[in-house]
């Protein structure tokens, strides 16, 4: 039976958690066209350019979406998804129904951005597609209704504008697919942080070529501005395997699994 010899702990330093809402916005322009939110009156800052409503137990809420197409005629689709941490420690706005339950804690969140939502004067929640003309600006409508039980703590996931690619789109055989997005973040409209805790580490998973940690957010709040670096060292304190990330948002009940990179070779001892 293989057992590593020299792993021996996992230090966690340079954790820092202050508060800084720009690592929650995702808005760009890329791909020839530019999304915008159009803000209103749930709205809890004026001064960011995504969503971060107030709301209320069992209310409706319209909200709108400014499309501004680039000069060529394309094909959209709008969707709206859960954010996560993925397995590099950064917000994705981009993930299927299922695949986010990997990323989390709590596999039913409090609110449902895939079944919740709808567009325009749709019948069923999910994906919207569409057709813009050269030049034009479309503007959106989104609809959904807070859950009776209301918000426990906040909710994160954004709107996901993705252009259809064209055969235009592609360069050296690699086809380009563009999308923006826009956070919507929500909070019931008592809703307090005071009870804020830090984030959960563990050792996953590991052995002589590969090491795992295992990040958590206990909390059902967004932390703002997490830095990550993790390093596993031997006896004599060499580093064995490190990660680092740079600033991000760490979503509510995040449970996420960073593979570590090797800068040492371990020794293996036969017992």
């Amino acid at each position: 039976m293989k057992k590593i010899n020299k792993i021996l702990f996992l230090s966690l330093i340079s954790l820092f958690l202050v508060s800084l809402f720009e690592t929650v916005h995702a808005e760009s322009s890329t791909g020839d066209f530019s999304i915008e939110a159009v803000l209103e009156g749930h709205q809890k800052d004026e001064n960011i350019s995504y969503w971060w409503l107030k709301v209320k137990k069992g209310e409706s809420i319209k909200l709108n979406l400014i499309i501004n197409n680039g000069n060529e005629e394309n094909n959209f689709e709008i969707a709206a998804n859960q954010a996560v941490n993925n397995n590099n420690f950064t917000l994705d706005y981009s993930l299927s129904d299922e695949k986010v339950k990997q990323y989390l804690v709590e596999k039913e969140p409090t609110f449902n951005f895939y079944k919740d939502i709808f567009f325009e004067k749709e019948a069923k929640a999910g994906p919207l597609k569409l057709i813009l003309a050269p030049n034009e600006v479309r503007e959106i409508a989104i609809a959904f209704k807070v859950p009776k039980a209301g918000i426990r703590g906040q909710a994160i996931g954004g709107i996901n504008v993705t252009k259809i690619p064209k055969e235009s789109d592609r360069q050296q055989e690699i086809l380009n697919v563009y999308s923006n997005v826009v956070a919507l973040l929500m909070e019931d409209i008592n809703y307090s942080n005071k009870k804020e805790k830090n984030l959960e580490f563990d050792l996953g998973k590991s052995n002589e070529t590969e090491q795992i940690i295992e990040v958590k957010n206990p909390n059902s709040s967004l932390l703002r501005q997490v830095s990550l670096e993790a390093r596993i060292t031997d006896n004599n304190g060499k580093i064995v395997s490190e990660f680092q990330s740079s600033q991000t948002a760490v979503v509510p009940n995040a449970s996420v699994s960073l593979k570590l990179m090797l800068s040492l070779n371990l020794r293996v001892t036969i017992v």
